[in-house]
């Protein structure tokens, strides 16, 4: 197998793929801990009344929150993909 090395710029590429995958890995912390507030500890803490009904309205915020992380990952993704076309130039497709 002849593999070619890499360029600086898509050393930078890999990097930014990196750090596209912790940023998912951030929005993914952030929506989950929305969408288990929202769905769960809110309306259970209402239920025993540990908490007032009025920390309802809280709850479609939260769910607003968690639908943007999903769609901020998303998009990472999308992004991730893009800065990682060089492999097709170093890996030939009969070498995977």
């Amino acid at each position: 197998m002849d593999l070619i090395p890499l360029t600086a710029e898509q050393w930078g590429d890999g990097g930014n793929a990196i750090k596209l995958l912790w940023l998912s890995l951030l929005f993914a912390v952030t929506g989950s801990g929305a969408f288990v507030t929202a769905h769960a500890m809110i309306p259970s803490a209402i239920s025993t009344g540990h908490l007032p009904a009025k920390f309802n309205r809280l709850r479609i915020p939260l769910y607003l929150l968690g639908f943007a992380t999903v769609a901020a990952i998303a998009v990472n993704v999308f992004f991730m993909i893009g800065f990682l076309e060089y492999l097709d130039d170093v890996y030939p497709a009969r070498y995977r």
